[in-house]
């Protein structure tokens, strides 16, 4: 089975978690993309995936599979 091609969008605790998971579990899930538009990408260890400001911007290049939303309610 091929691994689903996922996105986050916020990546704050709660978001930071979803990417933890998901890139801990590569034969599952690869991650595509990261949006946020305040956090520093320069915290994170994205194996590879692409990160974003604009969430908009992110789900036109990236188009992935799926998308964990991690924003504040």
């Amino acid at each position: 089975m091929k691994p689903l091609r996922m996105a986050v969008l916020g990546a704050g605790l709660i978001g930071r978690k979803h990417i933890q998971t998901i890139l801990s579990m590569p034969h599952l899930a690869d991650l595509a993309a990261v949006a946020d538009p305040v956090a520093d990408p320069c915290q994170f260890d994205l194996k590879g995936a692409k990160w974003f400001s604009d969430p908009r911007e992110m789900l036109d290049r990236i188009k992935p599979e799926a998308v964990v939303i991690a924003t504040p309610n």
